[in-house]
């Protein structure tokens, strides 16, 4: 996730609303966390935030950054 962070640092990324992401939610309508997606070249970076974390980077018609979601203590990176 450091190294991450670093990359997306150096090319001035950091401060980019994440645009693309999905909610996580089981057939009960439940809801899981939220899936988000950091394209950086030919990867797109998956970054997994658990319940109920996500409500507290999700507004209302406002985009998480990249920096929020990448320093955020609960954020998983997924391979």
């Amino acid at each position: 996730m450091e190294k991450l962070l670093k990359v997306l640092q150096q090319q001035n990324r950091l401060h980019e609303p994440v645009e693309k992401y999905t909610l996580l939610v089981d057939e009960e309508g439940h809801e899981h966390g939220v899936l988000f997606f950091i394209p950086n070249g030919a990867r797109n970076y998956k970054i997994m935030l658990p319940a109920p974390y996500h409500l507290s980077v999700l507004q209302e018609n406002q985009h998480p950054t990249i920096f929020q979601i990448l320093r955020h203590k609960e954020a998983m990176l997924l391979q």
